[in-house]
């Protein structure tokens, strides 16, 4: 099975399409089981393969339960005729959340004590993916 960190890594270097997709569904334990459907246990629960590096709709869905996008930033890359030339970068910030504070249950709110991750990559699709993989590692802990 791949560690979810080093594909976060590869994501947020730039490693995009298909052969990596494939590779994330494996990570979070699905299988491909032919006529256009992953599995995991006796459910299908992916048709077809998602667009998770190319997608930030298909990223969205990696978003762990009690995890929250508390920053999503996009900067385009420079213009040509600029001195300072700049490629175009994403950066995204997650937080854990959580319904107990103060001790006390159902008062529901987010900090850094409940997992913070963040990445930064070329895309948004491509920072969401990776810092998604970021707290899916967490989860595992």
């Amino acid at each position: 099975m791949t560690d979810l960190v080093e594909l976060a890594k590869r994501v947020e270097a730039g490693e995009a399409g298909l052969p990596i997709h494939k590779e994330i569904l494996a990570a979070l334990g699905y299988t491909w089981r032919g006529m256009g459907y992953w599995y995991r246990g006796d459910s299908h629960q992916w048709k077809g393969l998602t667009g998770f590096t190319t997608s930030v709709d298909a990223a969205m869905t990696l978003v762990p339960e009690g995890w929250a996008v508390e920053r999503l930033s996009i900067w385009p890359a420079s213009p040509e005729e600029a001195d300072n030339q700049t490629p175009a970068k994403a950066s995204v910030d997650m937080v854990g959340t959580s319904i107990e504070r103060y001790g006390r249950r159902r008062i529901w709110g987010h900090s850094g004590n409940d997992g913070r991750v963040s990445a930064d990559a070329a895309t948004p699709a491509l920072a969401l993916t990776a810092a998604c993989l970021r707290a899916l590692a967490q989860g595992e802990g």
